[in-house]
């Protein structure tokens, strides 16, 4: 079985969700492994949004386009915007993702299921990102225009 979705479907299973669609699986892999070779033993939130940017995908492109950043430097600049003490290491009961990068999973889940989708999409994890207004990725996304250019690209969708 491909690890993929092994991983997908141990967090599926955790979640009590439906399939993730084909990128956002990736996107969740990659947030993982990303995790990992940082050190970090929890999936947080920047994670995520690092998982996301790093399937290059024409809405998370367009936005960076308009920001005029590149999918490495916005990662960067959000690992270096965000005080390496909001990444110590905390096992929250015995998972691998932080409290907060679950509850924006499962808010995405409700939005598919609101748009009546088979699948968490893209856009539905984006637009939960958007909604975790007082954390700190949404204050560094903030910071250097990534929220209006992501909202601008979802109305409609």
């Amino acid at each position: 079985m491909d690890p993929t979705d092994e991983h997908t479907q141990r967090l599926s299973a955790d979640l009590t969700v439906q399939p993730f669609d084909e990128l956002v699986k990736r996107g969740l892999s990659f947030a993982r492994e990303y995790a990992l070779i940082q050190g970090h033993t929890v999936v947080r939130s920047v994670h995520l949004v690092v998982g996301l940017v790093s399937q290059r995908s024409e809405l998370t492109m367009a936005a960076l386009n308009e920001c005029e950043l590149n999918p490495d430097r916005l990662c960067l600049a959000l690992l270096r915007m965000i005080r390496p003490e909001r990444l110590a290491e905390v096992e929250i009961s015995n998972t691998t993702w932080s409290t907060t990068a679950k509850r924006i999973l499962e808010r995405a889940v409700g939005l598919a299921q609101g748009d009546a989708q088979v699948s968490v999409e893209e856009r539905h994890l984006w637009r939960s990102i958007l909604m975790e207004t007082r954390g700190v990725v949404f204050q560094a996304l903030d910071e250097l225009g990534m929220i209006e250019a992501i909202a601008s690209r979802l109305e409609g969708i």
